[in-house]
């Protein structure tokens, strides 16, 4: 039983809106909550290894349960999963992937990563599966050294449901099943609460957060109408920087240019007049016994778009996709 994602703040909203995701900014987030964006080949991608993750999570609750003895009390099966939602914000739930009992052998066998008065109450648990090739991203096993993005899931996980600690059973390619865990912290949580209070403040009155990099400044800026605004000194002065900068930018490509003339001149003035000596072979250009460049022929493929558009324009038209955005140009 799926629900509209939109209408509340999950776990999986956790690392974005604290600004600590690799995938989405707290812009990204909200542009999605309010329906301004859609899911990208990112996101779908995303979705795809989300799911073969579900499928696979049964599975490994059940080597949870048999390889290590770990109490599983309660799983969230995608016909009946297993949601929360906090007692003073509905807007913001929590799906928990297991729920399991603290027993004295579970805490022994995570040697001391669970705290042993936790003994015989029941927790949260959170499935991943990774792959071999990043499994570098999780720490040595049977500590708190996870992925920042799932450590925020499991705190608003832990924020939600009012436990105190989440157990991860992270499956490592096809058979390797390593335990990390997560303790509740609630200094961290006041943070968060606060930073997804501010967040859906935004979504609920449509004002987007703030920016976090340059991506974020041009969705803004693109719907934002042109008036001159006043500098600050600072600000007047990262222009000044920015326009030398541009300055040195275009006088060194322009060097370059001609540096690269000189050298091509001096390899066709030497190549001319060999016999059997082709401008289209591979030369290089050497000194003292050492390669200092080549000079080699490469073949590239282009779509004709002039033609194709001259030629086949209903057929041009329909694959035409127009974007808009604000280029930044330094004046004198």
């Amino acid at each position: 039983m799926s629900i509209d994602r939109t209408t509340y703040i999950g776990g999986g909203d956790a690392a974005a809106i604290l600004g600590v995701s690799k995938w989405k900014t707290p812009l990204e987030a909200y542009r999605l909550k309010v329906g301004e964006a859609v899911e990208d080949e990112t996101d779908l991608a995303r979705q795809k290894v989300f799911r073969r993750g579900k499928r696979l999570e049964p599975i490994v609750i059940d080597m949870l349960e048999e390889e290590i003895g770990v109490v599983v009390t309660k799983r969230s099966p995608p016909d009946n999963p297993n949601r929360y939602t906090d007692p003073e914000f509905p807007w913001m739930k929590a799906e928990i992937d297991f729920e399991f009992l603290v027993t004295k052998e579970i805490v022994e066998y995570c040697e001391g990563l669970i705290p042993p008065s936790l003994i015989g109450t029941t927790q949260n648990g959170e499935i991943k599966t990774t792959s071999p090739l990043v499994a570098h991203q999780w720490g040595e096993q049977l500590t708190d050294d996870c992925p920042i993005e799932y450590a925020a899931q499991s705190m608003h996980g832990l924020s939600v449901t009012g436990r105190q600690f989440c157990l991860y059973g992270v499956l490592i390619g096809a058979d390797d099943l390593t335990l990390y865990g997560v303790r509740r912290d609630d200094q961290l949580i006041d943070v968060m609460r606060l930073r997804e209070i501010a967040f859906w403040n935004c979504v609920q009155n449509r004002f987007p957060p703030d920016p976090v990099n340059m991506g974020d400044v041009k969705l803004l800026m693109s719907r934002m109408r042109g008036v001159p605004v006043e500098a600050t000194p600072a600000i007047a002065e990262v222009a000044r920087k920015l326009k030398n900068l541009k300055d040195t930018q275009k006088a060194m490509e322009g060097e370059e240019e001609d540096l690269q003339f000189l050298i091509t001149a001096f390899l066709f003035n030497n190549l001319k007049g060999m016999p059997g000596v082709s401008l289209e072979d591979k030369t290089a250009l050497v000194y003292g016994g050492k390669t200092l460049l080549t000079w080699t022929s490469q073949n590239t493929t282009r779509v004709d778009t002039k033609r194709m558009k001259e030629e086949l324009p209903d057929i041009c038209e329909q694959y035409e996709k127009t974007t808009q955005s604000r280029v930044m140009r330094l004046k004198k």
